[in-house]
């Protein structure tokens, strides 16, 4: 019958008495498959999230919410931390972060799970506002880099071009970007500033997923 082959060091329930064994892995019953995707498919919860502020301890408590929505990793935007002041693991996440332009605007901070199935690799910041990282699992190796432009800010722009161009090589899958760019719609831009942003995204090739996503409504 149909079944799948997993490696008795994974863990879960072994058969006492397997029916098939073959190179030390154990045939198990088709009734089984569902566990075992639940448990061992490398699935990825990616978020982006604009806190407003990281410090007097608004970070751990983003990273407990985090948690509760069972979020692997994520960019958070606004973070506002400053000299390396923050916490660098909090409730199961690492954290890292950039150097805010002042407390009072910017930065960003970049929270991950330790995983068996997938790792963060080649975390880097890039200016007060962007930072980048790999996101490995498996062979695929995909680029993420999280964003936060403030209002009327141009120069973050050429800080988000060095972290795409980072993994511009062809064993990359193609980059996501995350966070806030402070920008009404990307596929009709208004004004100089929104326009450049627009144009910028589009030359990488990136879509727009925010119209892929039901959108909560607020009376």
């Amino acid at each position: 019958g149909e079944g799948a082959l997993v490696r008795p060091e994974m863990g879960g329930p072994v058969p006492p008495h397997p029916p098939a064994t073959v190179l030390g892995c154990y045939k198990v019953p088709r009734t089984w498959i569902p566990w075992i995707r639940q448990k061992w498919m490398c699935r990825i919860k990616i978020a982006a999230w604009n806190i407003q502020r990281g410090r007097q301890s608004h970070l751990e408590m983003a990273c407990r919410a985090l948690i509760r929505m069972s979020v692997d990793l994520c960019f958070l935007t606004k973070a506002k931390l400053t000299e390396g002041r923050h916490t660098w693991s909090s409730h199961g996440y690492q954290v890292v972060a950039t150097e805010a332009a002042s407390h009072r605007q910017g930065g960003i901070a970049l929270v991950w799970k330790e995983s068996l199935q997938w790792q963060v690799e080649s975390w880097k910041c890039h200016g007060p506002n962007v930072l980048s990282c790999l996101l490995v699992s498996g062979k695929r190796r995909t680029p993420l880099v999280g964003v936060y432009i403030p209002p009327e800010d141009t120069t973050t722009l050429v800080h988000i071009e060095n972290a795409l161009n980072r993994f511009n090589e062809g064993r990359y899958q193609p980059p996501i970007l995350l966070g806030d760019l402070n920008i009404k719609d990307l596929e009709a831009p208004e004004g100089a500033r929104d326009a450049e942003i627009a144009a910028l995204v589009a030359s990488y090739g990136l879509l727009n997923m925010y119209n892929h996503f039901r959108q909560r409504r607020y009376n």
